[in-house]
């Protein structure tokens, strides 16, 4: 399985199951998260609001390099990828090592008082590899990045 990411979750689960799910999580309602050796499957026990737990069967495929194709089914209710699932996925992306490549894919903030064409040549052009000294750290976020892909 290639690693897991928040928007790997986000991509499976509609967003305000996506929000409870993460919220299950916070608080610690996931009982049990156990990944599979080949990390294509993962078995989960979440507490929801009725007495005994839920229980989840998460299926990851794809291939590599790709998101992955998340199908989560649960005891619970709704049944099929739910916030339930959500939260079993949170739990297993908490436990993954973090990665250098989930930073590199931030963009800088443009503050609002510039042009934001202008500041992004000029920030491309100041980091460059023939420049002697790099401008200071921009502060990142990963609304950036989805403002950008609605926008393609």
């Amino acid at each position: 399985m290639t690693n897991l990411t928040e928007l790997d979750i986000r991509r499976a689960i509609a967003g305000n199951a996506c929000a409870a799910g993460r919220a299950y999580w916070s608080n610690g309602r996931v009982r049990e998260a156990l990944v599979a050796p080949d990390g294509r499957s993962v078995e989960g026990r979440v507490q929801g609001s009725a007495r005994r737990p839920y229980d989840q069967h998460i299926r990851l495929s794809g291939k590599p390099g790709a998101p992955p194709n998340i199908v989560g089914d649960c005891s619970c209710p709704v049944g099929f990828n739910c916030k339930h699932i959500a939260a079993v996925l949170y739990e297993v992306l908490a436990r993954q090592p973090r990665q250098t490549a989930d930073v590199v894919a931030l963009r800088p903030v443009v503050p609002h008082h510039r042009h934001p064409r202008r500041a992004r040549r000029n920030y491309r052009h100041n980091c460059s590899p023939g420049s002697a000294t790099l401008p200071a750290p921009m502060p990142m976020t990963a609304t950036t990045i989805r403002r950008q892909s609605a926008s393609a």
